[in-house]
Parts: C-alpha cells; sequence; structure tokens
C-alpha cells in the first residue's frame, strides 16, 4: 500500500512537472510568435522604405542622361559647353533649333579610369532628354569622331532591372507592330486600335500579347 501511495505521489509530481514545462513552452512559444510577427512588420516597413528610397533616387536623376564613347578628356574645363556643341553635332542642328541650356555636366564617378578611353559623361538637361533619347532611337547608331556613342537613362540598377524584364513583351509589340512606350518607372503603355492598356506586370502583357493577331493596327 506504501509503494502504492508513493508510485501516485511520484505520477503527481510529474504530472505537475509536465504541466509547468508546457506552460512555459507556451508562453516561449507566445513570445516566439510576437517575435516573428514584429519581424515581418520590420522586414515589410524596410521593404517599403527601400522602394522609397529607390523611387525618390530615380525621380532625382529622371532629368539625367549618361552618354558613353567620348574619349576621356575630350570635354576639357567646360563639360556644359562641350556637351552644348556635342549634342547637335552628333543628332543634327534641327533637333535642337534652339540654344541648348545645360544645368551641368560632368564624368560619371563610376567611369573615373586611370587608361584612356571612352568615358560616361552625366549630364542633366530635362528639357532635352526625351528629344535626345527619340532622336537616338530614329537614327539607330551613334558616332563620333570613329567612336561609338551610347545613351541611357540615369536609373537605378534596381529600377533597369525592372524595365528589362519587359524586353520580351516589347519585342512581341514590335512582331505584332503594336505602337508602345514603357513609361516611368516600369509600366508598358500600349495603344490598340481598341484603346489603350497598360500593364506593371510583364508576365501579363506577355500573356494579352500572346492573343493579339500579329496584324493588330496602331493607334496613331
Amino acid at each position: 500500500r506504501k509503494k502504492l501511495t508513493l508510485l501516485e505521489e511520484k505520477t503527481d509530481s510529474i504530472a505537475k512537472r509536465m504541466e509547468t514545462a508546457e506552460g512555459h513552452i507556451g508562453e516561449a512559444e507566445d513570445k516566439l510568435h510576437h517575435v516573428e510577427n514584429a519581424n515581418a512588420r520590420i522586414e515589410t516597413e524596410l521593404l517599403y522604405l527601400k522602394s522609397k528610397y529607390n523611387d525618390l533616387e530615380n525621380r532625382a536623376h529622371q532629368s539625367n542622361l549618361r552618354i558613353v564613347g567620348i574619349l576621356e578628356g575630350a570635354e576639357g574645363r567646360d563639360p556644359v559647353s562641350f556637351i552644348e556643341k556635342f549634342l547637335p553635332t552628333i543628332f543634327g542642328e534641327n533637333t535642337f533649333p534652339d540654344k541648348m541650356e545645360i544645368e551641368r555636366a560632368h564624368l560619371s564617378v563610376q567611369g573615373q579610369k586611370k587608361e584612356k578611353g571612352p568615358e560616361p559623361l552625366l549630364l542633366n538637361y530635362y528639357l532635352y532628354k526625351e528629344r535626345a533619347m527619340r532622336r537616338a532611337r530614329e537614327l539607330g547608331k551613334l558616332t563620333w569622331n570613329n567612336s561609338k556613342i551610347y545613351l541611357f537613362l540615369d536609373i537605378s540598377v534596381e529600377l533597369l532591372a525592372a524595365r528589362k524584364r519587359f524586353n520580351q513583351a516589347k519585342q512581341m509589340c514590335h512582331e505584332r507592330k503594336i505602337k508602345f512606350a514603357l513609361q516611368y518607372p516600369a509600366k508598358l503603355h500600349l495603344s490598340l486600335s481598341t484603346g489603350f492598356k497598360y500593364f506593371t506586370d510583364p508576365q501579363k502583357a506577355e500573356d494579352f500579347l500572346r492573343l493579339q493577331p500579329s496584324d493588330t493596327k496602331a493607334k496613331l
């Protein structure tokens, strides 16, 4: 009888310990759950802040244009005056009939190097950027003093990657003769005979374009 009573007491003790342990485990799980939720909120906020930062940075650079292919030192001591003469030279005087007024132009920090060669020039000229990019697309190939000249928008790596994801959709537009524009920051604008459509998701744009006949007429 005594042995049975002792066994029952030990069993009760073990049960109480297990109950206490379960309580501690439950509290720990609750705390862990709160920590996980807090981390998830922090990650969401960080992603939002990073997105806002990238957007503000890109908007601040919207009026900039990056020119690659100019030999180092060609701009001399006055890059602004050089660019004001350089652009009408490669694009034609009619592209910029009025006197150009460039706000600033300078060698891109990323382009600084020891050896001689083409260097990126960064210039700020909001009023002429779109005109220059459109003219560059019309000409197709730009050269200056036997050097190939390339023009790029001054945007972040993240935004450039987002815009590149529309390359397949843009190719499909060309094949179907659909007039399009890739608008800021990364939005594909289609001009169809039935109206306009916009896409911020490259895959949805491609899915839509696959349903369009190759003879779709662009809306002029």
